[in-house]
């Protein structure tokens, strides 16, 4: 039996993921040491499924939770489990039932600002939260700023959740630090890229830095960032051209 099924069945609520596939994904991303912190709690479903997962996997590291639990399935009830409406006392009680409650921190909070201790620097962040586009593209901002070397969105749906559909979108095309790293459903996960080395100057460089290997330099001005630490290059001299050979009738 999966975590995700067992933790279905047993649990007051359910798990908000839609499928096995999106929970293998969110285990995987989750399996390092590290701590990981879920945007949006409903029952606590993701947070005991990451919380088991690093127990499984011998992997250190904590799970904050945030959630401000008003609105949404907190005043409508919640149509995949009968309406019942989530409580916090429902959540508590739900990581007590798979003994996970000294891993998980429970946070009653809105998002921003941003609740969770400055401390924490998660590597993995689950963003379910605020739907909207503004509201998604805030959490993912200051997500950002953290650099978790994984994010993952779910709900990406442009027909049901345009706004989130939107940001990731955005991400997809412009962001230079995070890469699309896998989808799984409506779950998409980022990857943040790896810096560049620093660039090492040869100690021949250093000891005649008006050439080098004997030859000219040419000063580079506007190189891209990954490349600016040189910023002389060597040049060979140019060949002089052959005199032209006047020709005869």
């Amino acid at each position: 039996m999966s975590l995700f099924t067992e933790i279905n069945a047993k649990m007051q609520g359910r798990v908000a993921l839609l499928s096995e596939e999106e929970a293998a994904a969110l285990v995987d991303m989750v399996k390092g040491a590290g701590d990981h912190i879920d945007l949006g709690t409903l029952w606590g479903g993701t947070a005991i499924l990451a919380a088991l997962a690093k127990r499984a996997g011998g992997f250190a590291g904590h799970i904050y939770t945030v959630d401000y639990m008003q609105g949404g399935y907190w005043n409508t009830g919640d149509p995949s489990v009968g309406m019942q409406k989530p409580t916090e006392a429902a959540i508590h009680a739900n990581l007590a039932r798979f003994g996970v409650a000294d891993l998980v921190t429970v946070i009653k909070a809105n998002t921003y600002p941003w609740p969770v201790p400055e401390r924490v620097q998660p590597v993995s962040v689950l963003i379910d939260c605020d739907h909207s586009y503004e509201g998604c593209l805030r959490d993912w901002e200051k997500v950002r700023s953290l650099k978790p070397l994984y994010v993952a969105f779910h709900d990406y749906n442009a027909k049901t959740h345009p706004g989130v559909a939107r940001v990731v979108d955005e991400i997809r095309k412009e962001d230079e630090e995070y890469a699309f790293f896998k989808q799984a459903g409506t779950l998409i996960v980022f990857q943040h890229l790896p810096s560049a080395p620093a660039w090492e100057v040869p100690d021949t460089i250093k000891a005649a830095p008006g050439k080098i290997w004997g030859l000219p330099v040419v000063e580079v001005e506007d190189m891209p960032a990954p490349f600016k630490a040189p910023t002389k290059f060597p040049v060979k001299p140019a060949r002089k051209a052959p005199a032209k050979v006047k020709r005869y009738a």
